[in-house]
C-alpha cells in the first residue's frame, strides 16, 4: 500500500506542466505525510535527505510524533497559502484533527519529486487555526502558542512577488 502512495507522489510531482501541476491537490500530499507519521512509516521517497536526518534525529529514529498521534485522524486540510518558486513551491496548509490542529509548511521540489523542507506545529484542541511561520519550528519541534478558540476561519496572505515574498527569503535555493 505504501508504495501506491508513492507512486502517486511521484507522478504528481514530476508533471512539470502548468496544467498539470494545476491538477495536483496538495493537500493529499499533506494527508499522506500525516499519516505516514502516525504510523511510523514514512517513505523516504517522498523526502529530501537532509530532511530524513531531521525526522531520525527527532524521533530517535521511530518516525513517530506522539503529538502528531495525540491529535488523532485528520478532519480537514485547508491549503492556506502557495509560493511558486523558480525551483520549487511552499505551501502553507492548516490542518483539522479530532483533537486539536496542526499547521504546515511544506516546500517541494520541481525538478526532483520530494518534500525538500517541512514545519509543523501542533496544537491540541483550542489552539490556534492560523499558522504563525514566524514562529514555527522545524518539523517535530512545535513552539507553544495562545489558545484564541474562537476564532474565524483564517485568511491566506495575499501573494508577493517571488523577489520580495518571505518564501523566497526562507528559501533562497527555491528563487
Amino acid at each position: 500500500m505504501r508504495w501506491i502512495f508513492g507512486a502517486i507522489l511521484a507522478a504528481a510531482l514530476v508533471c512539470s506542466g502548468t496544467t498539470a501541476r494545476a491538477q495536483i491537490d496538495p493537500r493529499f500530499v499533506l494527508q499522506q505525510v500525516i499519516v505516514q507519521f502516525q504510523a511510523g512509516r514514512p517513505d523516504p521517497s517522498w523526502y529530501s535527505p537532509q530532511l530524513w536526518q531531521i525526522f531520525a534525529a527527532q524521533t530517535s529514529n521511530t518516525m513517530v510524533y506522539p503529538m502528531l498521534n495525540l491529535l488523532g485522524p485528520v478532519q480537514n486540510i485547508v491549503l492556506l497559502n502557495l509560493n511558486e518558486l523558480p525551483a520549487g513551491t511552499v505551501y502553507i496548509f492548516s490542518a483539522q484533527h479530532t483533537n486539536g490542529v496542526s499547521n504546515w509548511l511544506l516546500s517541494i521540489g520541481r525538478w526532483v519529486p520530494r518534500i525538500e523542507y517541512a514545519e509543523a506545529q501542533f496544537l491540541p484542541r483550542g489552539g490556534l487555526s492560523q499558522p504563525d511561520t514566524q514562529n514555527t519550528a522545524p518539523f517535530g519541534n512545535p513552539s507553544p502558542s495562545p489558545d484564541q478558540g474562537g476564532n474565524p476561519a483564517p485568511t491566506p496572505p495575499p501573494m508577493l512577488p517571488t523577489s520580495q515574498s518571505d518564501a523566497c527569503r526562507r528559501f533562497p535555493n527555491l528563487c
